[in-house]
């Protein structure tokens, strides 16, 4: 009576021997040689990368859109607050002053750093990057 074929399962480092009987694990296909398996693995590892990567990219994208929502709600509030006392607004930089939250972070980025002599030059530039550092940290938990 002819015993069936050793059948082997993907372990850590690569396909391991298990015995016939055994139903533990998924069988190597027939015929599969050692270049297949290599391929197997390296498909495994690739898969793994792409959901690191896909989760990164998505934690950028929320972290870039919250600024984005919150300056076009400032110019929302802008708008709002001309029209109640009725004044123009915000409207000439892009069509109905659409890119003014862009020409408002531009000015934002030009301006002249002023730092007063009396602070301590390290606690003062720091304190603001720890606020949204941890503002953020708090979102990133939703």
């Amino acid at each position: 009576m002819p015993s069936s074929p050793p059948r082997h399962d993907r372990a850590a480092g690569g396909w391991q021997v298990r015995e016939a009987g055994s139903e533990s694990g998924t069988a190597r296909p027939p015929g599969a040689t050692v270049r297949q398996e290599q391929l197997l693995c390296h498909m495994e590892t690739m898969s793994a990368m792409a959901e690191i990567l896909i989760t990164l990219l998505t934690v950028l994208i929320v972290v870039a859109a919250i600024p984005g929502v919150c300056n076009y709600l400032i110019l929302l509030e802008r708008k709002l607050a001309a029209w109640m006392q009725d004044r123009v607004g915000p409207n000439r930089v892009g069509p109905y002053g659409l890119l003014q939250p862009i020409a408002d972070g531009i000015k934002l980025l030009m301006k002249e750093e002023v730092i007063p002599g009396h602070v301590n030059r390290v606690l003062y530039l720091l304190a603001p990057m720890l606020t949204v550092f941890t503002t953020m940290l708090a979102l990133a938990v939703v």
